[in-house]
């Protein structure tokens, strides 16, 4: 299948996250959908999860939660928030290639 470029480029990728517990760190993962960020949509970096977050699965959790509920949870965590970001950033922009996405 070609690439073609659309208006909206929304795409999946696994997240790796590192989240320490006591002495030790846990390492796991996720998978979330994102959608590509413009270099004319100019918001916040507070504001940039918001932005370009659209789903996550995969989290596992002690008791059911929304997709709503699941979002707000992974972006207030800082393990799980610079995970995104990260994975964002790997998806979109080759490994050592300027970006002016932000």
């Amino acid at each position: 299948m070609a690439f073609k470029l659309t208006k909206t480029n929304n795409f999946n990728t696994k997240v790796d996250v590192i989240t320490p517990d006591g002495d030790e760190e846990i390492e796991w993962s996720f998978k979330a959908e994102f959608r590509i960020f413009t270099r004319d949509e100019q918001v916040a970096q507070k504001d940039f999860l918001d932005s370009i977050l659209v789903g996550v699965e995969g989290i596992p959790t002690d008791e059911e939660l929304s997709q709503e509920e699941l979002l707000h949870l992974v972006k207030s965590r800082p393990d799980t928030r610079n995970a995104l970001t990260s994975a964002y950033n790997r998806a979109v922009v080759k490994k050592n290639q300027t970006s002016n996405l932000f």
